[in-house]
């Protein structure tokens, strides 16, 4: 087929955008730049003399580390904001102040730097559990629909960077109805759960699995190309033929595979390439595998 090419659509919330290219970070960089952000507010707060007080700033490498890396490494950072904190306060104390005050007014400010921090890493954990139970479809348990497209704009964003290709394999279940009207819905069920398991064990680590919805799959390929991605449609296609051949199970795969040698213009108009890619193998005699490179 000839290569195709959509309409450029504006790109998704900028500041989305912003917040997910953050999470993709390794931990060790926000930690590494959260202490950075500590030691350089108190080296101006100290700087700067009895006359203004920078400590409120430090809330932003807590909350910062306490989001992207841990819990106990926002408490180590809190721990030592705190005493740079006290670093810069205990010159300022009148001569002779008991001892008793200057540790409580140490302590009383690494408990609030700590709460921040606790407060902040419950919020995130609140936040993963809720995002859980939004992008995860509850029968197989892989990604959904909306986890995918959210994987394919920063897969996008990714591959606007590093020019790599970026590749979406799209497959239909052919003759799913059959298995539902002659076995029950529990037999149905049982045939996602195994497409789904399947998938996950045959991908590479980074690539993800999702179920679109109803019996459709897809699985995002990232910086793969036209021939890595016909290969890992086979290799799918194959394992998967086993897997229902073990369960008696007679249904077989339509696959379309959407490889963009540069970026596309959006995560919708991806998914919607390798969703027609698949109804012309479905349409081309079922059990098949169509492909095709997409020009932006």
């Amino acid at each position: 087929m000839r290569p195709a090419s959509f309409p450029r659509r504006p790109t998704r919330d900028p500041v989305a955008l912003v917040f997910m290219r953050l999470g993709s970070w390794p931990a060790w960089t926000h930690a590494a730049l959260g202490l950075c952000i500590a030691v350089l507010i108190a080296t101006i707060d100290r700087a700067s003399g009895p006359s203004t007080s920078l400590a409120v700033f430090q809330l932003i490498p807590l909350a910062m580390v306490a989001w992207f890396v841990s819990r106990p490494v926002g408490v180590a950072l809190a721990a030592t904001a705190g005493a740079a904190w006290y670093w810069d306060f205990s010159p300022l104390l009148p001569p002779g102040t008991p001892a008793a005050i200057q540790v409580w007014s140490c302590v009383s400010r690494v408990a609030f730097f700590m709460l921040v921090v606790w407060l902040v890493a419950a919020l995130r954990e609140l936040y993963d559990q809720q995002r859980a139970l939004a992008t995860t479809d509850d029968l197989t348990g892989v990604a959904n629909r909306r986890a995918l497209l959210d994987a394919i704009t920063l897969e996008i964003s990714r591959s606007d960077r590093t020019r790599a290709s970026l590749s979406l394999v799209y497959l239909d279940c052919d003759h799913f109805k059959l298995i539902n009207d002659r076995f029950g819905h529990a037999s149905g069920d049982k045939l996602l759960r195994a497409i789904a398991h399947t998938l996950e064990t045959t991908v590479r680590r980074n690539d993800l699995v999702a179920r679109i919805g109803g019996d459709e799959f897809a699985v995002l390929l990232p910086e793969a190309g036209a021939e890595a991605a016909l290969k890992a449609a086979g290799k799918i296609r194959n394992v998967l033929a086993i897997a229902m051949q073990a369960h008696d199970w007679p249904v077989t795969f339509s696959i379309g595979v959407a490889t963009f040698p540069t970026p596309p213009p959006s995560a919708e108009a991806m998914l919607a390439r390798a969703d027609e890619l698949q109804y012309a193998a479905k349409h081309g005699g079922r059990n098949g595998i169509v492909q095709q490179a997409v020009a932006a």
